[in-house]
C-alpha cells in the first residue's frame, strides 16, 4: 500500500477469498468419484450436470475434499485448489486413482473380449491349401485391381493439373 492509498480504499480493492474446498461429513474416504446433477463452481472449476469429478480429502482441513474434474477444453485435470492445471498432489492422486479404477479394468476387459474372439478363430476349421493355380489367379486379380486404382489416381493428378493450366491462363 502506498501512502495516496487509504486503509479503507485497500479494503475494497482487495477480492473476497473464494472458498476452493466442500465439506463432507460421514466419511474419511481419501478420493470419493461423484457425478453432477446440476451445474456448480468451487473455486475455479466450474463442472457441468453430468460431468463426473472427483472429491480428494484436505490434509490440513477436516472433512473438506477439494474438487478435481478433467477439462476437455484444456485436454488436463482441473483442481479446485489455486494450483488450478498445475501438477500437485491432488491431480496426481486423481490420475492414479482413474488408472487403477477406470483405465486398468476397461483394458481387462477389453483384452479378455479380444482374447475371446482370437479363441473362436483358432477354432475354426483348417481349409484345403491353395494350389499354385489358384494362387496365380488371386495374383491376377490383385494386379488388376492395383492397375485400376493406379488408373484413378492418375485420371485425379491429370485432372488436377489440366485445372491448374485453366487457372493460370485466367489470370
Amino acid at each position: 500500500m502506498n501512502h495516496s492509498t487509504s486503509k479503507r480504499t485497500a479494503r475494497k480493492a482487495v477480492a473476497p477469498q473464494v472458498e476452493s474446498t466442500v465439506l463432507i461429513e460421514g466419511t474419511t474416504a481419501k478420493i470419493i468419484p461423484c457425478t453432477a446433477k446440476a451445474d456448480f463452481q468451487v473455486g475455479n472449476s466450474q463442472i457441468k450436470a453430468g460431468e463426473k469429478f472427483y472429491l480428494v480429502r484436505s490434509e490440513r482441513r477436516e472433512n473438506r475434499y477439494y474438487v478435481v474434474h478433467y477439462n476437455g477444453t484444456r485436454n488436463a485435470y482441473q483442481c479446485s485448489c489455486g494450483c488450478n492445471m498445475c501438477e500437485h498432489e491432488h491431480l496426481s492422486t486423481v490420475r492414479a486413482y482413474v488408472m487403477a479404477n477406470v483405465v486398468a479394468p476397461a483394458k481387462a476387459e477389453q483384452a479378455k473380449s479380444s482374447s475371446q474372439t482370437i479363441v473362436v478363430t483358432e477354432l475354426a476349421p483348417m481349409t484345403t491349401p491353395l494350389t499354385a493355380a489358384q494362387w496365380k489367379e488371386i495374383m491376377k486379380r490383385d494386379k488388376a485391381r492395383q492397375k485400376a486404382e493406379k488408373a484413378k489416381d492418375m485420371a485425379k493428378i491429370l485432372e488436377a493439373r489440366e485445372q491448374g493450366r485453366k487457372e493460370a491462363s485466367i489470370a
